[in-house]
């Protein structure tokens, strides 16, 4: 009995030891463990946090790049319509002038209308009906023309009367050499009745210049269907006298 209750003491004290030692491995181990998860797990809450960090500059980069985005094509938006605000108040101006500046009316986009024949944006006006051709006047006929009466017995060298359109309706010749005054008396007393006395005292008046054969004569008169004529040649002393019909 005291043999195994020296055995059992024996062997207790033997296991207590090792039990003590395989504990404070066990602890060490531990320990060592909860060291390195702490590290781990440090550095692990660093990287999740670096990591947490970088995706909210990634998240926040797009809506900065939105805003800008957004920002440039809100400026962009102004311009253009500052620029379409200013062509269109330039083309409507310009329309407004060529509108002032027609008279029977001008095309306007933009909100002018149009008056006379010209068309509007909201519609077709209806095309002119054609004007019809004016109708030509008859030819206005002659005005009867007095003719001119040459008594019989007269103081010329030649009197030619004519009803043909190519010919002098008359023609008087006279001799400035002999009795060229009673001549020219005769003559006014003729053509005074027909074209005035006032155009008969200028023609009768210029034949006078004629005073010598060396004196050349040439000058005529329209009047209201006639064209009068008076002419001599230089070197002679024969002057004519001639009516002819328009």
């Amino acid at each position: 009995m005291t043999a195994l209750l020296f055995f059992g003491a024996l062997l207790f004290n033997l296991k207590y030891p090792l039990m003590s030692e395989t504990y404070a491995k066990q602890n060490t181990v531990a320990q060592n463990k909860l060291a390195t998860d702490n590290k781990t797990g440090g550095s692990e809450s660093k990287l999740d946090k670096q990591k947490a960090g970088e995706q909210e500059k990634d998240r926040s980069a797009p809506e900065v790049a939105k805003t800008e985005t957004s920002e440039t094509e809100v400026k962009l938006d102004a311009n253009t319509a500052a620029k379409s605000g200013g062509s269109s108040s330039t083309s409507s101006s310009n329309k407004s002038n060529s509108g002032s500046k027609s008279s029977s009316g001008s095309t306007s986009s933009g909100g002018s209308g149009s008056s006379g024949g010209g068309t509007s944006s909201g519609g077709t006006t209806p095309a002119k009906p054609s004007t019809p051709a004016p109708t030509p006047k008859p030819p206005t006929p002659a005005p009867a023309l007095k003719p001119f009466s040459v008594p019989a017995s007269n103081s010329f060298n030649d009197v030619y009367q004519s009803t043909d359109s190519g010919r002098a309706e008359l023609l008087i010749v006279m001799d400035s050499s002999e009795n060229y005054e009673a001549q020219l008396n005769q003559l006014y007393s003729v053509i005074a009745p027909v074209v005035g006395s006032q155009l008969a005292n200028q023609i009768v008046g210029y034949a006078r210049t004629k005073t010598d054969a060396y004196i050349s004569l040439d000058r005529s008169w329209p009047v209201s269907g006639r064209t009068l004529e008076l002419g001599s040649t230089w070197g002679d002393w024969g002057v004519s006298f001639y009516s002819w019909r328009k």
